[in-house]
């Protein structure tokens, strides 16, 4: 027994059969019962024992955390017993075998016996091993801080040495190249370049054409304006139009027009003293067709003593008919005294954002799944130079990471650690800061200052109200627009890239005096906000124009709340955004950051209002968390028993109604918001009675009471329409087609959440309430069956809230997406996605939910064939929803249900009668269409299995007129092969083959690979008879 005491074992098979008996955790329960008829077997007494006694000590520790099913527990323990159940299958069949059979196999004996301790010892180093994963992951995370300090050291003096290094090297190369004789090689093209084809084909174009051409590429520092024109001096048709004519000349270190006529001398292979003439001298005699680039020009070009003498020399070499001139330069200005080529190259725009993440991840290697890659992205505005170094770090530090860099240093850290424009975003806006065009201008500077407060831009029409004076704006408007530090997009706005806002807004801040007026204009425009939702004559331009301001106002009032002195100005400001608060954009911290702002005031009424509008649109999934938050709004409101805090208290009321049906108390949530509906009615505030009934008919339907559901949402559908309620009649739809999913009516559901997407983005775009639109789509392909449409659009409602950061949410669309998975029986990817899902759950409190959770583990063990560990995993489901005050008939529903197939599985007919009878009537209670005719479906099969082929076959056919208009793909295609089986055992083999071909069909259409085999099975059986 290698050491384990009779009175050890003695011991744990009492302990374990005493848990096997009265034990409430179905865990701690099925782990001795397996065990104890794993040791029941004498051939193999010394593994029997070691099982014994570790499984005790794992189902006595589990017994212990009964209450709680996290989703370690869940996974480790349903691999426990996934192994248990192996171990005992084999043991039964090995017990199975005649004596005969047991002579002759002795041999292996040994075998078996060693393949139950190899799997048995696999399990329990996994089990162990994920049990300790969590402190393993809490050291490497100290030792990685612990490193972070030297790696920070070493990376400083790394960069100051390569920069003393970079420095005298630059040194002697400038010295060295002046005594070359022969003409500069070019620079070899962009080996990652995307997102300029077509940028780069009207170039190409030009200069290959008969006569001479003038090309200038305009735009902002860090575009790839020297990418393109390297790329299209190696362009196969260029290269045959021009030959080894091409000359490229790097302009950044030339001062003048001398220095540039040296510059080009020295290029085309001249020496000594140079002058334009010399130039023009050796391009006419050779009489070959040349390229002459000018990268950068705006070097020597900026100054506005130097302008002429440059502009003479490029209207000297343009004089050559075997000449032509590509140039590069900042700003959206080309120089006099050229015949530029027509039509005008447009400034260089941004990257789309395919090629951004193409770009990027060719750089990084950063997968594409990675969840922060697009938030991280976004801070960069698409600018190559700001991607190429955000790719960089990358290479070495998370997405996740460098997005909690970015917030803390900004531009800053968009370096390779030297200084040179194209190594740091922040020297390339220095250099256009320090040009003689921006600081010529007495107001650039403060409009752009200004416009670095607004990511959405303003309209050049609203930057005088902006200002005290506006005296000399619309000239500044022209100056950024020259040097390329504005554009004017679709919309018609100036705005300013991503990079240089927040290197602005860093290292050049307005004053007091300054931002007072931009202040006081979007404060004005919060007033205004809440109109919007109250105001019949609203139209959908209107309130697309508004969300166009959204973002902006955001900016503002985060940069109130921020400063030294918060403004109770700024509070009252945010708290009327109202719907507003949605749109992408918008901040949600703004909240938390005015909770801070009121309680420094010592204000409490607004103290009270920042705790009910944070829960409104910033709800941290923590339920618990939440209440408490809103129970101290409304003790604030009782306390100072003013009649004017009426709808605020009615509000309040109203969300903790919400926060109680998220934790599945239905009843006190129905009770709260009940009485936030009779205060507004006193205050006749229509759209908060929408706002309210809404929240009224979710709680309905969560608690199965769907024709009360259906009642109150198609008032608040009237209600909204009657007063004019545009975006209350929005969500009231999305509400109504929530309803319609749950009550079954598919094609209902699905074409008011389409109805509902689409015009929730027209008026909102991607807002932070557009993935419930997408989910509620993806939800009801899922239910059809049609699960490449369900991924496609569950997968977008996930990464949208990940954008986000709503964390129940990300939990949600995680579940669903295992479902997905499971459907597909990819039951790896399902289990990982379920288990993530149940983690998520569980850390916010959501009981309902890990249930719904573990219930989908069940049916994914059930796909595997670990019918006992399933069994468990219901049973668990169900002892953690009980732990709520009230039972989710959903989870209970679906727990019958699925104990039902269990029971037919193992045939036992009679228990499988009575789960799948209980599952219907509660099914048909709540009502749930689509999951009642799966239990009349199931007790069909039922029949079936009894040879009952008549009463079967009646099942099978009310199945289908249940579902006949749902588009119930594996609905359909289960009643076919069950109606296909039922004329086989009656005989009729022709009708058979039609039923199991339609099943075939629509197995097909349905992704289900498993039913798919069967009915191929079928149809051969079929054949051969």
């Amino acid at each position: 027994m290698s050491g384990i005491k009779r009175s050890d074992i003695e011991s744990a098979l009492l302990g374990l059969k005493a848990i096997a008996e009265v034990s409430s955790s179905p865990y701690a329960k099925i782990i001795a019962s397996l065990t104890l008829l794993i040791h029941e077997n004498k051939d193999i007494t010394s593994f029997g024992d070691r099982v014994l006694e570790t499984a005790w000590v794992i189902s006595s520790a589990v017994q212990e955390v009964a209450e709680t099913a996290s989703e370690e527990m869940v996974r480790n323990v349903g691999q426990l017993l996934t192994a248990l159940e192996g171990i005992l299958d084999r043991l039964r069949k090995r017990t199975k075998r005649g004596k005969l059979s047991k002579f002759f196999s002795a041999s292996s004996d040994d075998a078996f016996l060693k393949s139950c301790e190899d799997d048995w010892d696999k399990c329990l180093s996994l089990f162990l091993f994920h049990s300790k994963l969590r402190n393993l992951d809490r050291l490497s995370r100290f030792a990685d801080s612990a490193e972070k300090f030297a790696d920070e050291l070493g990376d400083t003096l790394s960069n100051a040495f390569r920069e003393q290094e970079e420095l005298a090297s630059s040194i002697v190369v400038h010295a060295s190249s002046r005594s070359e004789n022969d003409g500069s090689p070019l620079p070899e093209p962009p080996q990652i370049f995307f997102g300029r084809t077509a940028y780069l084909e009207t170039v190409v174009s030009q200069l290959c054409e008969d006569e001479q051409v003038n090309i200038a590429i305009l735009g902002a520092g860090g575009m790839g304006k020297t990418s393109v024109a390297l790329a299209a001096l190696h362009n196969q048709s260029v290269v045959s139009q021009y030959g080894k004519c091409r000359i490229f000349v790097s302009c950044e270190a030339i001062p003048d027009a001398k220095a540039l006529t040296t510059a080009i001398g020295q290029s085309l292979g001249l020496t000594g003293e140079l002058s334009l003439a010399d130039i023009k001298r050796t391009l006419l005699d050779s009489g070959r067709r040349t390229l002459i680039c000018l990268d950068n020009l705006e070097t020597p070009w900026e100054t506005a003593s130097c302008r002429t003498e440059v502009e003479n020399v490029l209207a000297g070499l343009s004089g050559i008919q075997t000449v032509s001139l590509l140039i590069t330069m900042r700003g959206a200005e080309r120089p006099a005294n050229v015949l530029w080529k027509r039509p005008f190259l447009p400034p260089i725009p941004t990257l789309d954002y395919e090629s951004t993440k193409l770009t990027f991840m060719a750089i990084s290697d950063t997968s594409e799944a990675d969840e922060g890659i697009d938030a991280l992205l976004e801070v960069t505005d698409r600018i190559p130079l700001a991607v190429t170094l955000m790719a960089n770090l990358a290479q070495y530090t998370p997405c996740s990471e460098l997005l909690a860099r970015w917030n803390d240093e900004k531009t800053a850290m968009l370096t390779r650690g030297y200084e040179d424009r194209l190594s740091s975003v922040d020297v390339s806006i220095q250099v256009t800061l320090s040009s003689e065009r921006f600081r010529s201008s007495s107001r650039a500077c403060l409009l752009l200052q200004i416009l670095s407060h607004l990511p959405d831009g303003a309209a050049p029409s609203s930057l005088p109200s902006m200002v005290s004076d506006d005296e000399g704006v619309l000239a500044a408007v022209s100056t950024l627009r020259q040097v390329s530090l504005a554009y004017e997009d679709v919309s018609g706005h100036l705005r300013v890239l991503c990079p240089v806002r927040e290197y602005v807004l860093k290292h050049l801040r307005l004053t007091s005096d300054e931002i007072r007026p931009l202040r006081a204009y979007y404060y004005k425009f919060a007033e205004g906000l809440s109109s919007y939702e109250r105001t019949a004559q609203t139209t959908l331009e209107d309130l697309v124009a508004m969300r166009l301001e959204v973002a902006n106002m955001a900016s503002v009032l985060l940069d109130a709340l921020q400063g030294p002195h918060p403004q109770a100005g700024a509070i009252q400001a945010l708290l009327r955004v109202g719907d507003a608060a949605w749109i992408p954009g918008f901040a949600p911290g703004l909240f938390s950051l005015a909770l801070a702002a009121s309680r420094e005031l010592k204000d409490r009424k607004l103290e009270a209002d920042c705790l009910v509008h944070q829960y409104i649109f910033n709800i941290s999934g923590n339920n618990l968390e939440d209440l408490k938050s809103l129970r101290m709004a409304e003790n604030i409101y009782l306390e100072r028993n003013d009649p004017e805090d009426a709808e605020s208290l009615a509000q309040c009321l109203m969300c903790m109604g919400i926060s109680y049906r998220r934790m599945e108390d239905q009843q006190t949530s129905i009770d709260l918001t009940l009485q936030a509906i009779s205060l507004y009615e006193k205050r006749n505030n229509h759209v908060k009675l929408v706002e309210c009934r809404r929240a009224l008919a979710s709680t309905y339907s969560a608690s199965g009471r769907e024709a009360e559901a259906m009642d109150e949402i198609t008032l608040v559908v009237d209600m909204a329409e009657k007063h004019g309620l545009r975006t209350a009649a929005l969500w009231s739809l999305k509400q109504l087609a929530a309803i319609q999913h749950n009550r079954g009516l598919i094609p209902l559901s699905l074409s008011s959440f389409k109805r509902a997407s689409e015009l929730e983005f027209e008026i909102f775009g991607e807002s932070r309430q557009y993935d419930y639109s997408l989910f509620g789509i993806g939800t009801n392909y899922l239910s059809q069956s049609r699960l490449t449409d369900a991924y496609d659009f569950l997968h977008k409602a996930y990464r949208l809230s990940v954008k986000w950061r709503k964390p129940e949410w990300i939990a949600m669309y995680t579940m669903h997406l295992g479902m997905v998975s499971s459907k597909r029986d990819d039951w790896e990817d399902a289990l990982t996605q379920l288990y993530l899902a149940l983690r998520r759950f569980n850390e916010l409190g959501h009981t309902g939910n890990a249930a719904r959770c573990i219930l989908e583990i069940a049916h994914v063990e059930m796909g595997r064939g670990n019918t006992t560990t399933a069994v468990t995993h219901i049973q668990q489901a169900r002892v953690h929803v009980r732990r709520q005050k009230d039972i989710s008939p959903d989870v209970e529903a679906g727990s019958l249900y699925q104990l039902g197939r269990i029971a037919l599985q193992r045939q036992s007919y009679p228990s499988a009668y009575s789960f799948l009878i209980v599952a219907t009537l509660l099914n048909r209670k709540i009502p749930e269409r689509c999951a009642f005719a799966e239990c009349i479906l199931a007790l069909g099969d039922v029949l079936l299995a009894e040879e009952d082929a008549d009463s079967a076959k009646s099942f099978y056919l009310t199945t289908l007129e249940l579902i006949r208009y749902l588009g119930l793909r594996r609905h359909w295609a289960n009643c076919m092969s069950g109606l296909g089986k039922v004329a086989s055992l009656q005989g009729d083999t022709k009708t058979a083959h039609c039923y199991f071909r339609d099943a075939l069909d629509m197995y097909i259409k349905a992704e289900d690979k498993a039913g798919q085999a069967e009915i191929v099975r079928l149809l051969s059986s079929a054949q051969r008879l």
